[in-house]
């Protein structure tokens, strides 16, 4: 089964704290670029981009983190995608 299509260029993973976590087997992401959003601290870093805070209680955190860093509004939609 292919997953994206041939336009696909990345992948984003939120809350994987490993490529096996992501439920297809890895062939599928070959050739792709990888992001990596996560805050376990088993994460090896298979991203091409990791944004990985072992502190962070949850992946959650760190995107509500994110989005008060870079001053962007979070509406009550944002909040609760978020829970």
């Amino acid at each position: 089964m292919a997953f994206g299509t041939a336009a696909t260029i990345m992948f984003v993973f939120f809350d994987c704290g490993d490529l096996s976590m992501a439920g297809l087997p890895a062939e599928e992401f070959a050739l792709k670029r990888l992001a990596v959003v996560d805050h376990h601290i088993s994460n090896p870093l298979y991203g091409e981009v990791n944004l990985v805070e072992s502190a962070a209680a949850s992946t959650s955190e760190i995107i509500f983190n994110y989005f008060k860093f870079s001053r962007l509004a979070i509406d009550k939609a944002a909040a609760t995608a978020l829970l």
